[in-house]
């Protein structure tokens, strides 16, 4: 049954973009047990070290045994057997599956051999060299240790013991086991595993993705690589007369235009939660004939190709962001903010409430800390995790409590887009006892206002912070701190209230950790990190941002207790913040504010409010 029937497309779990050259490469240092998981580790030469290939951790990094038992190099070896049909590739791959069998099936000794998210990309790279293998010859026995050790995985994946509920990891479960049951139809329960697949994927979906096209793991990186694997798995469905394609399809067009306007300007991806800031993967999702795929496409080539967005500003109240910017078309004149605020679920989850990034002069301006690695307890995972490597407010030196109990206590308020600014709210009760409020308004293109009011009943220390981008150069200023590019491009930023708050500001400091940035895997760089200090039971703050320091636009500024007045190029602002919400004017006139319905976020503020007697 299995010889005869019509082959199967499956598509790789990693998409890479390696040349040819590079690619052969690979698979010909595999030949020679030479194993390359990806470009930031050295080639591992496995047949020098008298180690068991598949307990040891050569680098200490978590992520290279994750791929190690994902079977990475079995996805390079048939790809390239694919492109240069060398046979050689298909024998290798099932001398190293076979042995991957002997030490780790049914039991192993790495944590990573059955983990739940190396076991799903696991098996989708098993079917995978089951279809290359099919083409190159025919061995019945083979065929069912093929069968066999899928059977395994698929039980695996079916025990509700095994899967990740509401995770990114479960998704991926569901599209191994329905891929797996399809290539092995014949298995005694294949049908009932591409049903349950089915079921457990579209729960996930509502789990994962937000209806307005956002991600609801905090990290927009992540939102790309699942874009490329629903892609996938919708053109696997698509092939199969599954008619479930169709509800994938309207997913990724709106996850297409949410990618569009987190992108950074310079087109690569905010190091926001878990994300790399890297350059955009491009996938062959990028041929949809959508609107969305337009428009980003229009991005993607600074405006040479696609459709222009119809409109500058968006906002995903779903995933908790808002991507302001003052145009599309980049150079070194575009400014882009991006400002977020949400706990949906402890995965790819940072201290980073309230949070938001700066594009500007070309480069990152404001950023978070990044990803750094998932070795989750070394000191610099940590640091880069914590409130103090996001621009947020930290409580006592301390982190936002990310218990499940909290799910939900954070998130944007209420929003403005329009002429000559636009403003966005939110709230967060992360800390005990304490409400944090921030708002944002943006008076395009050059000048940002952050306020910062923070409730409780106790005396607390509270710090406004600001990370640097690794190279933008820090200096004080008559009471003000100048950032300064490579380029001399400077900005200004600069505390509006009369008090006397000495800004402080670190970089490089290793013990505790402080100013530091992870733009690169597994490696830290000096950044410029700005903290403004108060204390106090209700504390304020108000910080002006400026891109173009020469000009002061901002005049008459006065905090008195919830109401915030000041003149900006002329125009009279008038913003109220209370624990319950804001009130925003112009010139006399009140402006209408969209509210973003958060419920569980109300309640607690309105429970807090009476405990703090807040009023």
């Amino acid at each position: 049954m299995l010889r005869n029937r019509k082959p199967i497309k499956i598509f790789g779990v990693k998409d890479t973009n390696y040349s040819e050259k590079k690619l052969l490469n690979i698979c010909n240092e595999l030949l020679n047990d030479n194993y390359y998981i990806a470009e930031r580790y050295p080639v591992y030469q496995s047949a020098h070290t008298g180690v068991s290939l598949w307990t040891c951790d050569p680098y200490k990094e978590r992520s290279w045994r994750f791929w190690l038992h994902t079977l990475i190099v079995i996805e390079y070896l048939v790809h390239g057997f694919e492109l240069f049909g060398h046979t050689k590739f298909i024998h290798k791959s099932l001398a190293i599956v076979t042995d991957w069998k002997t030490h780790n099936l049914p039991t192993a000794d790495s944590e990573m051999a059955w983990h739940d998210h190396s076991t799903a990309l696991r098996l989708i790279v098993i079917c995978r060299l089951f279809e290359a293998w099919r083409t190159v010859s025919w061995d019945p026995t083979v065929a069912m240790q093929f069968a066999e050790i899928a059977e395994f995985h698929c039980m695996k994946l079916s025990d509700s013991g095994f899967y990740r509920q509401k995770h990114n990891h479960g998704l991926d479960q569901d599209i191994a086991l329905y891929v797996a049951a399809t290539v092995f139809s014949h298995l005694e329960h294949a049908s009932a595993w591409r049903a349950l697949a089915l079921t457990r994927a579209q729960q996930q979906l509502k789990h994962l993705f937000a209806a307005d096209g956002s991600y609801l793991e905090h990290s927009p990186g992540y939102s790309v690589i699942f874009l490329n694997r629903l892609y996938h798995f919708m053109r696997f469905l698509q092939q199969q007369g599954d008619p479930h394609y169709e509800m994938l399809q309207k997913i990724i067009s709106r996850k297409i235009r949410f990618i569009a306007h987190i992108l950074q300007p310079n087109g690569q991806i905010p190091p926001i939660g878990d994300s790399m800031m890297t350059e955009l993967d491009v996938g062959p999702w990028l041929d949809l004939d959508d609107k969305n795929v337009s428009e980003l496409k229009y991005v993607l080539s600074n405006g040479v190709n696609g459709s222009k967005p119809s409109a500058l500003d968006a906002l995903f109240s779903g995933g908790g962001y808002a991507a302001l910017r003052n145009k599309w078309k980049f150079d070194d004149n575009t400014v882009q903010l991006v400002f977020y605020s949400g706990f949906h679920s402890r995965v790819h989850k940072h201290h980073d409430d309230l949070s938001f990034t700066l594009f500007g002069h070309g480069q990152p301006l404001l950023t978070d800390a990044g990803r750094y690695n998932y070795n989750y307890d070394s000191p610099e995972r940590k640091y880069v995790v914590s409130a103090r490597g996001h621009n947020t407010v930290m409580v006592d030196g301390t982190d936002t409590l990310t218990t499940r109990l909290n799910i939900g206590n954070s998130g944007l308020a209420h929003y403005y887009f329009g002429k000559p600014f636009s403003f966005v709210s939110g709230l967060h009760c992360l800390y005990r006892d304490v409400i944090h409020q921030r708002a944002i308004l943006y008076y395009k293109p050059w000048n940002i206002l952050v306020f910062d009011r923070l409730y409780s009943n106790r005396m607390h220390q509270y710090e406004q912070l600001f990370t640097f981008f690794p190279g933008v150069e820090c200096t004080f200023s008559d009471g003000s701190i100048l950032a300064m590019t490579s380029k001399n491009k400077q900005m200004i930023i600069r505390s509006l209230l009369n008090d006397s708050r000495e800004p402080n500001l670190v970089k490089g400091q290793k013990n505790p950790l402080k100013g530091w940035c992870s733009v690169r895997h597994g490696t830290l760089e000096p950044a410029w990190t700005l903290a403004y200090t108060a204390e106090g039971q209700q504390v304020n703050f108000a910080t002006h941002i400026s891109l173009q320091p020469l000009t002061q636009p901002i005049s008459a500024f006065q905090w008195t207790h919830e109401s915030i007045n000041f003149v900006i190029d002329g125009f009279k602002i008038n913003l109220r913040l209370e624990p319950q919400g804001a009130v925003l004017g112009m010139n006399g006139n009140r402006i209408k504010l969209e509210m973003i319905k958060q419920p569980i976020l109300e309640k607690t503020i309105n429970d807090l409010r009476r405990r703090l007697n807040l009023g």
